[in-house]
């Protein structure tokens, strides 16, 4: 299997594991919508909270609209599309969120492995969202949600695409508690990997969206808006006397999330709402170029 990219994303160079975690983000046309609003084509990365929103649009085809935003810990993707006028004509919209970080797993001497020098560990993450998508008068519409996670030498990967004749395809490496890709929120755990004591790994995730209209009225959306992140409890799953830490966010395998509210607060954190806000367009899908033609 192969990484993931809609826009190119180029990978960030990993941070030292006291440094702040590197996140990017990304979205774009990828139909015959070519005047674009919001913010400009292209990645950017930081390493802070980021957003980017953009909108492209023609009178005589329709509309594509994509959003993507990270966080520490939090990746958010939005993608949606429809198409108002002629078969021959088509609209479609990507976006994509990448978080990267760097780990160190310790043992603390005790039990009959002390001497160990290694352990099998999984991460724990959850994703949540909608896809949606509609294609009459013999139009064609799709919508996809995918996305992967790294740790160490593992990397695995899920994909789900659903068609505007109700058509379902995909696949998925993780061990999955709930629904992937659907109304409901599902729990996702990778397979177990083999890690080095006191040796940085590399932790990263990557979340993307799609979306391809063509035909009167069709239609699709990939909402997955601050959804796929770190799941709640554990961060990983790890044997007794193994715990990991990761700058300021990770520490003793619990996520210290930088955009919760501060205790007792009910609202979240102004940037963040921003992003699990949702754009308010009706249906889309979610596509990769190379996937759909």
């Amino acid at each position: 299997m192969r990484p993931i990219a809609l826009a190119a994303v180029s990978l960030l160079a990993l941070a030292s594991p006291a440094a702040a975690a590197t996140l990017a983000v990304a979205t774009g046309p990828s139909g015959a919508v070519p005047n674009c609003t919001g913010d400009p084509a292209g990645s950017f990365s930081s390493e802070h909270f980021i957003t980017v929103d953009r909108v492209c649009s023609r009178d005589d085809i329709g509309f594509a609209h994509g959003r993507a935003s990270a966080g520490v810990g939090h990746l958010g993707v939005k993608a949606d599309a429809a198409t108002i006028n002629g078969d021959s004509l088509f609209a479609g919209m990507g976006a994509d969120a990448t978080y990267q970080d760097v780990v160190v797993f310790t043992h603390d001497g005790t039990g009959a492995d002390a001497d160990s020098t290694f352990a099998d560990v999984s991460l724990n993450l959850f994703l949540d969202g909608l896809l949606n998508a509609a294609s009459p008068d013999s139009g064609f519409a799709a919508a996809t949600i995918e996305g992967y996670a790294t740790v160490g030498g593992g990397f695995f990967t899920f994909r789900r695409i659903l068609r505007g004749d109700g058509a379902e395809e995909g696949f998925n490496d993780f061990f999955t508690d709930g629904v992937l890709g659907d109304t409901a929120g599902a729990r996702l755990t990778t397979p177990t990997v083999r890690v080095n004591f006191d040796t940085p790994i590399g932790l990263s995730l990557h979340l993307q969206a799609g979306v391809f209209s063509r035909g009167v009225f069709s239609s699709a959306l990939s909402d997955f808006s601050g959804s796929f992140k770190f799941a709640g409890g554990d961060v990983f799953n790890l044997p007794d006397g193994v715990t990991v830490n990761a700058g300021d966010y990770l520490v003793n395998n619990r996520f210290i999330d930088p955009l919760a509210p501060p205790s007792g607060a009910v609202p979240e954190p102004a940037a963040w709402a921003l992003m699990i806000t949702g754009f308010g367009l009706a249906g889309t899908t979610l596509r990769r170029r190379h996937l759909l033609v």
